[in-house]
């Protein structure tokens, strides 16, 4: 039975192609997610394709939209998700996806052996596999001067995200501190300094024994284990290389068979009673001649189409073992082809000419390129491979790129001028608040970080109690607790149906009268309200700092509209009863001197920075954001 639909998510990855071609050629139709358009859309076995709200951004929003799709489905669609983060979050809410999708859930209770590297390597000890000499955070002074086996490897407990119960505390704070996902260090003072750093970003870390070895010596099996917790198949590979090729992502990798590490997986999965689908990585240590377990990862990544091409369809194996029937026993064919991104070993090989310890001559490079499967070319479904080159290629062409940059500027320049000639004010209707918040998402305006919220940030602190007047939906209030706010409230006149549950919200008239908040938000709310002096007014009363953005109606597109005779639509509005007050620079400016409140701070809010609209935001900007405060 193969009528359920396999949802892929995210589909735009070289692991989400994986999945497609996997189950494409296995005859299940394939529904591609990704949180913007791909090439991978245009691959012949797509049925569906759709762009949903980006996890990262708004993990609540994205499983909403799943639910929402479920409901849809004559037949309970089956879930893939080909990365740590996505099959953490699905497994957070299992609870709410269980009766509308199909996937080998793991128990809230149980997920940390699978995320998370320190239950996840004491589980190994356990289960009597060998693991490099380990260290976990928090580390006194002492453990860290005592710590003598160098060189060692410094990396999250967490890969790339880091949870607080459903809440998203952070997302590839590691990488974005020290450059990747882990760091070598080869001496006391370096590991002393790197830990600083962690602690300073409240950031738990292990400290591990690096084993040395070439790229070749990391080997990764790829499994999906049966209801008792046995393996029916697997695929085996070793790497040949990696990007960065010190701790880095595959990029050439070539099939060889180890029973010993079955074994050894096994082993694993039935000490943990780990059902589902997974990456168990080994490495060879020279010095003892011993297999040293590394992770787990608890969903199917990068290569598996080489699973596939080998004889070994792991993404059928997780479909028919997701839907209660019997999975399969294949058997994994070595022979002489690599499967290669190419894309990622060029970027590989220029990495390597600027790192010594990693170089390799071109003959080394090109070598696999003599017999070898691309990991999204092929002839079977070249669209999706060949879009995704033709677009690369054309990025590197200069007479492309500045015919491209020609074809924008004619594009905004027609755009602007039917703005300003032709356009007509919107008539965009709503039943009621949720009915206006899902057109928004319709056309695009949902999950986006806006430069009003990262202006804003700049006026926050993280200790802040911090209200957000007229939240809507809590586009803003998911921003702040994504960089690590916590003390959050929201306001407005109806609670959306999709507003975060772990966020204090009143309706506006319920405010608590003796609350002093560090500081209120009132970001495109005040041009909606006929009353917007005593809305601001009140609010002052209860904070010392008041950060208010509003559209600015003396933009040089309003003005030149209003010569021709249309009126000025401030922004992006649902209907024309939407803006009901209207503010140049100098009028905002002259409100304020009139009522006694000083502006600390007036900057307009562009995307990525405009000179003329900071140095005259009165004429060029199309918003402007103020910072008030009482005299």
């Amino acid at each position: 039975m193969r009528k359920s639909k396999a949802v892929v998510y995210p589909a735009g990855t070289v692991a989400g192609y994986g999945h497609i071609f996997s189950l494409g050629v296995a005859g299940i139709p394939i529904v591609a997610l990704n949180p913007k358009e791909c090439a991978n859309f245009k691959s012949r076995y797509v049925k569906e394709c759709y762009v949903v709200p980006d996890p990262i951004y708004d993990h609540e929003a994205f499983v909403n939209w799943l639910i929402k799709f479920g409901q849809r489905q004559l037949n309970k669609p089956v879930l893939f998700l080909a990365e740590d983060l996505y099959a953490y979050i699905v497994s957070l809410y299992q609870d709410h996806l269980r009766e509308f999708y199909f996937y080998p859930y793991i128990e809230s209770e149980r997920l940390n052996p699978f995320f998370n590297k320190k239950p996840m390597i004491q589980a190994a000890v356990k289960a009597g596999l060998n693991v490099p000499d380990t260290l976990f955070s928090p580390l006194e002074s002492q453990q860290v001067n005592n710590w003598d086996i160098f060189p060692a490897i410094l990396k999250p407990l967490i890969s790339r995200f880091n949870f607080n119960g459903k809440k998203l505390v952070d997302v590839l704070k590691f990488p974005a501190i020290f450059g990747g996902k882990a760091i070598q260090v080869n001496n006391t003072k370096e590991l002393a300094k790197a830990i600083s750093k962690l602690k300073k970003e409240n950031i738990d870390f292990c400290v591990q024994r690096l084993i040395e070895g070439e790229n070749r010596n990391i080997v990764n099996i790829k499994f999906v284990t049966a209801i008792d917790n046995s393996i029916p198949s697997c695929f085996i590979s070793r790497k040949i290389r990696q990007y960065p090729a010190d701790f880095g992502t595959c990029t050439v990798a070539q099939a060889v068979y180890i029973s010993e590490l079955q074994d050894y997986t096994e082993r694993f999965c039935r000490f943990t009673k780990y059902i589902g689908p997974a990456g168990m990585e080994f490495k060879w240590n020279q010095d003892d001649g011993k297999w040293y377990f590394i992770e787990i990862n608890p969903r199917l990544d990068f290569w598996i189409r080489m699973s596939t091409l080998k004889g070994v369809n792991l993404p059928l194996q997780q479909y028919l073992l997701s839907t209660d029937q019997k999975m399969l026993t294949q058997k994994q064919v070595n022979n002489g082809k690599y499967w290669i991104d190419i894309e990622g070993d060029l970027k590989g090989y220029k990495w390597r000419k600027s790192n010594k310890r990693w170089s390799i001559t071109i003959f080394q490079f090109l070598k696999p390129y003599i017999f070898f499967n691309e990991a999204v070319l092929n002839k079977k479904d070249p669209l999706p491979g060949l879009k995704k080159y033709l677009q690369r290629v054309m990025q590197k062409i200069p007479f492309v790129t500045f015919s491209r940059k020609v074809f924008t500027w004619i594009s905004n320049c027609r755009n602007t001028a039917g703005y300003i000639l032709s356009r007509k004010a919107p008539l965009i209707e709503y039943s009621d608040y949720d009915d206006y918040w899902e057109k928004r998402k319709k056309l695009g305006n949902d999950c986006v970080v806006y430069p009003r919220f990262l202006m804003a940030l700049k006026y926050l602190k993280k200790h802040d109690q911090v209200l957000d007047y007229g939240c809507g939906s809590g586009e803003f209030l998911r921003f702040l607790q994504q960089n690590g706010y916590k003390n959050l409230l929201g306001a407005d006149v109806y609670r959306a149906t999709e507003f975060p549950e772990n966020i204090t919200f009143y309706h506006v008239n319920e405010i608590p009268e003796k609350i002093k908040f560090d500081a209120i938000t009132l970001l495109q709310v005040a041009e909606h309200v006929q009353d917007a002096e005593e809305l601001i007014g009140n609010l002052l009363c209860l904070t010392d700092i008041l950060i208010v953005s509003v559209p600015n109606a003396g933009y040089w597109q309003h003005r030149m509209r209003l010569l021709f005779g249309r009126v000025p639509v401030t922004d992006v509005i649902f209907h024309m009863k939407e803006h009901v007050r209207l503010w140049t620079k100098k009028d905002f400016v002259d409100m304020c001197r009139h009522y006694g409140w000083q502006i600390k701070s007036l900057q307009a809010t562009v995307p990525q920075g405009s000179f003329l609209a900071y140095r005259m935001p009165g004429f060029f900007a199309k918003q402007i954001i103020y910072v008030l405060t009482k005299l």
